[in-house]
Parts: C-alpha cells; structure tokens; sequence
C-alpha cells in the first residue's frame, strides 16, 4: 500500500500561516506608528487579493479590522521616513525620495563604504500602464524641482538623449544617477511592466 502526501495542502496551510504572521506584524507595526502609507495599502490589498483563497489567513477578516484600527487610531510614518529608515539600517544615506500615490517610488541612496550611488525606479505591478505613465511623470516632476533646488549646473538636454550605463543601478557620481534615472523617466516605455 502506497500512502500519498498531500504536499499541496501542507504549501497552502504554511502560506496562510506565513500571511497570517505578515498581517500580525503589520498590526504590530502601525501600534507603534511604523507602518507607512505604502505598506498599509500593500497589506490590505493582500488581504483583499487572497479573501476566498486556501491562502486567506485564518481569522482575515477580524485581523483586516485590526489592521485598519490600528493604521487610523495612531499616526504613521511617511513613505520617506520609511525609505529612510530602511537605507539606514544598511548603512546607506537616502539623498532623494518620492513616492506616487504611495505605490510607486523613485529613490537615490549614497553608501558612505563603498562611495557608491545608487538610484531606482519603481512601479506598481498592478496598476494599468496608463496610471504608471502618470505616476512616471508625477516622479519626473519631483526629480526635475529637486535637481533645480539642488544641483545648479545638471545638463537636462543631454540627460533626456543619453544615460550612463548602470551597474546594478550603481554610479560613482551623484550627476550619473541623476542623468540615468532622469533618463529612464523621459523614456519611461523601458519602465512599464507588461501585463499581457
């Protein structure tokens, strides 16, 4: 007599389990007032994804209202406190941050051991590419007044026709980084993600 294991359920019970913790620290986190706007809307849009799923965690629905108690009776980091937390705790410096509708981000960091930038485009994988087109100019607007405010003499018009070649999004100047993610945001067909 063969005796089968059910290796399927034994996956969906340690994934409901692992959503289960996920959810549990996230309440956890909002406590304390560390769960910023972007990680609030990943939660709940977990939790909404996987309702009616062998994945839904036991209890969902009461710890869905935990969480948004939590989010609303304490007040919450931002996206860039987060981001800046975050980098920090890898011994990095966040030089510019700014986040779309707190789903989508650019950031540039600076790591003080190795002297290295680096700078990152990152888009909602679930957003059509019409909103990511939007939140690609929203974070072009953004970059544009920050290199205005910051870096008088950046070379816009060379910028939008020529980027540096990155090394796992790595330069070793601030005008590099800037010229490739300024770059990437002028040519943003090279930033969607296809959905198809």
């Amino acid at each position: 007599m063969v005796l089968m294991y059910n290796t399927n359920k034994t996956l969906q019970e340690q994934l409901r389990f692992a959503a289960e913790r996920e959810i549990l620290q996230a309440i956890d986190d909002a406590k304390q007032g560390q769960l910023s706007p972007y990680w609030q809307a990943y939660h709940l849009r977990e939790l909404t994804a996987t309702k009616d799923t062998p994945y839904y965690p036991d209890h969902g629905d009461a710890l869905a209202v935990q969480l948004r108690d939590a989010i609303a009776s304490h007040s919450q980091i931002s996206d860039a406190q987060q981001a800046k937390q975050d980098f920090a705790a890898i011994g990095s410096e966040l030089i510019f941050f700014c986040s779309a509708e707190h789903t989508s981000s650019i950031e540039i960091s600076y790591c003080p051991k190795t002297g290295l930038f680096t700078g990152e485009v990152c888009l909602d994988w679930d957003l059509t590419q019409e909103q990511q087109l939007h939140q690609i100019e929203e974070m072009k607007a953004a970059l544009t007044d920050w290199i205005d405010a910051s870096c008088t003499d950046f070379d816009f018009s060379h910028a939008e026709k020529t980027a540096p070649i990155a090394d796992a999004n790595t330069f070793t100047t601030l005008t590099d980084v800037l010229s490739y993610l300024y770059f990437q945001l002028n040519h943003p067909h090279s930033l969607l993600i296809d959905r198809s």
